[in-house]
């Protein structure tokens, strides 16, 4: 858990309220094995890009001169490829932070600087509230940081990790009892139209260097309806080595792209991730979870 893990998110050095009519904010929360970095809803605007910087002590202790609004380059690799510009998310592993602040997260405080461009009734920048650049407290109305040449903050929040609660004895299983394995990553694959590998794909594109493959679907193909197998091991896409996990199918309505996955009779689902794309090709292969989509967890 983190503790203290939202600030007010001003716009054009002024408070600005979300679709629910409250203050709009910036939070961080631990989802898994991220660190989620979630921009609030921000009503009459649209964003165009969020950036975040996160350290193990204040920018300021740090000597970091650089435009704040370029911090977050080395964050970018984290951030949502499927951008939505109601209330964008980070996600950025504790296996990242962990190795960047030497340890362990528990009971370290963290600091945040959390920048979004913003464009609606004119085209603003936004800080999540904290410390100006330089560390001073900011002023409660604009200018907030004077005598700066920008209004950058900075603000921070500790990781908690709550007292483990004694194991609980794992009973023996009996003859009757269904004892679930780690199976490993499955890909579905069509054969029309025909499915192509992942590792085959040209230009710059993240996390694509490993098996698996995608499907170079036509709008005529969706509206036919795709059905494939789902193959869990298939080493360098060689289908004779992998399992037959089930099967799939995606259909078209009028709104939306729908994926229904049906497994064979002793497999169950951990995740399931789908990624559309209007490119030819896919841009990004690496699973990072987008609010964008949503799924019913299920055997069918």
């Amino acid at each position: 858990m983190i503790e203290d893990g939202c600030t007010d998110f001003y716009l054009g050095q002024h408070e600005k309220q979300n679709t629910e009519g409250q203050t709009a904010q910036v939070c961080a929360s631990i989802s898994g094995d991220n660190l989620t970095v979630t921009f609030d809803d921000v009503q009459d605007y649209d964003y165009k890009e969020t950036q975040v910087w996160i350290g193990c002590s204040a920018p300021n202790e740090l000597g970091i001169n650089s435009a704040p609004g370029q911090l977050g380059a080395e964050l970018a690799q984290f951030c949502d490829p499927f951008f939505d510009t109601d209330s964008p998310q980070c996600h950025i592993p504790l296996s990242y932070l962990e190795e960047k602040c030497g340890g362990e997260l528990c009971d370290k405080t963290l600091w945040i600087a959390t920048h979004g461009a913003l464009n609606g009734t004119s085209d603003e920048t936004g800080w999540g509230m904290g410390q100006c650049w330089d560390g001073e407290a900011p002023q409660a109305s604009a200018p907030i940081c004077p005598g700066k040449g920008n209004w950058a903050q900075f603000w921070n929040f500790t990781v908690e990790c709550p007292v483990p609660d004694e194991p609980t004895p794992t009973p023996t299983p009996t003859p009757d009892d269904k004892v679930w394995c780690k199976l490993g990553t499955g890909f579905g694959y069509s054969e029309n139209p025909v499915s192509l590998p992942l590792n085959g794909l040209s230009g710059n594109t993240k996390g694509c260097n490993r098996w698996g493959w995608y499907i170079p679907a036509s709008s005529e193909d969706l509206v036919r309806g795709i059905t494939g197998e789902i193959y869990v091991g298939a080493g360098q896409n060689d289908i004779s080595k992998a399992d037959r996990a089930g099967g799939f199918e995606i259909t078209k309505t009028d709104d939306a792209v729908n994926v229904r996955y049906n497994l064979d009779a002793g497999y169950d689902l951990s995740e399931v991730h789908v990624s559309a794309e209007c490119n030819k090709e896919p841009t990004v292969c690496i699973h990072i979870p987008s609010p964008s989509y949503s799924s019913m967890l299920g055997r069918n």
